[in-house]
């Protein structure tokens, strides 16, 4: 009977959390796994859905956050490199 919240978060980038950071710091990894995709979240994003559950709270709450576009990692790190003028 008490309020409660579950949040299924995704991969979370932001401050320190990037592709452009770790390309710059030479911690980029290229991954390729066929099929595998996924979706990523802004910090602040994360941020503003608990402060938002917070204010309206609910008896066994469940939140998805998420963008809405999944990618697989080799794209998000090319389209990085892209931005930074990277090979």
């Amino acid at each position: 009977g008490i309020a409660s919240a579950v949040f299924r978060l995704p991969g979370l980038y932001g401050p320190g959390r990037n592709a452009l950071l770790q390309l710059a710091e030479g911690r980029a990894r290229h991954v390729i796994r066929p099929g595998l995709v996924f979706n990523r979240l802004h910090v602040e994003d994360l941020a503003a859905v608990i402060i938002a559950a917070m204010q309206r709270p609910t008896h066994q709450g469940l939140y998805l956050p998420s963008d809405d576009e999944p990618a697989p990692p080799q794209d998000v790190l090319a389209f990085a490199a892209q931005l930074g003028g990277l090979a």
